[in-house]
């Protein structure tokens, strides 16, 4: 865990916020050109550059329809982290991005497991939650 400006708020930069806060300033620029180079970038300009990150691995990048409110798509993305202290465990999490821009919202959804639990058949489980994420 890493302290945030605030010395009495500790945050998780791999937390769902964390792509949140990154994604709302930079929703429209970064996601023109599609799913993949957008979540590529995302992840190189921000989990990527954390000091206790080695390396993370974009596995697969899509975008869908929102089907039950139609306007904005959403994004629906996999990646691995590789951590600089090879004692932990490298994580996998699955993130979808949605976007109401006629309220200027972003929402998301992301959920982080560790390789153990992910290569244990985990891993669908966390893609049909994913799936399963849309705006009402």
């Amino acid at each position: 865990r890493l302290r945030s400006l605030r010395p009495h708020e500790p945050i998780d930069l791999f937390s769902a916020a964390a792509v949140h806060r990154q994604l709302q300033h930079r929703y429209e620029r970064e996601l023109v050109g599609g799913a993949r180079p957008a979540m590529r970038r995302l992840l190189e300009g921000t989990i990527n550059r954390q000091a206790v990150v080695k390396d993370t691995t974009l596995f697969s990048a899509s975008e869908r329809p929102n089907s039950r409110r139609g306007g904005e798509p959403l994004y629906q993305f996999e990646y691995r982290v590789d951590y600089e202290d090879e004692r932990q465990p490298p994580s996998f999490t699955v993130c979808v991005v949605a976007a109401d821009v006629r309220a200027n919202q972003l929402y998301t959804f992301a959920s982080r497991v560790p390789a153990k639990v992910w290569e244990s058949g985990k891993a669908d489980d966390l893609r049909e939650a994913a799936r399963s994420f849309v705006l009402l």
